[in-house]
């Protein structure tokens, strides 16, 4: 049986964080946060530049969904960049990083559901 991928959340809701570091086009390694409290060891998904640090929403244009894998000390580990309809794109330091629901998180759920529920053909 094929599994479904399946993001997890965090521990507090409305949970946000900011880049410790520079994210940049292409890094797929990990981001770094400005720390790590809230936020299980597992898969999980992310929204950077949704909102600035004063809480005003931004263009949709600089918006990413980023998913992650793990949590290694400040960092998110193993990344895929650009989900839900984004851009893979540069984010500065201090960039406000938050753990919402979406439709990567949403569409996740549904397709573990189907997988787990589905009747053999």
């Amino acid at each position: 049986m094929a599994y479904a991928k399946l993001y997890y959340p965090p521990t507090t809701n409305g949970l946000q964080k900011t880049l410790d570091a520079a994210l940049d086009t292409g890094t797929t390694a990990s981001m770094t946060l400005s720390n790590v409290t809230g936020i299980q060891n597992k898969p999980g998904v992310v929204v950077i530049n949704r909102i600035d640090t004063n809480s005003v929403e931004k263009s949709a244009s600089l918006r990413e969904y980023v998913s992650y894998t793990a949590v290694s000390g400040s960092t998110l580990t193993s990344l895929t960049r650009g989900l839900g309809g984004t851009t893979d794109q540069d984010h500065a330091v201090g960039s406000v990083v938050e753990f919402i629901p979406d439709i990567t998180f949403g569409q996740a759920l549904i397709d573990a559901f189907l997988v787990e529920h589905e009747e053999a053909d």
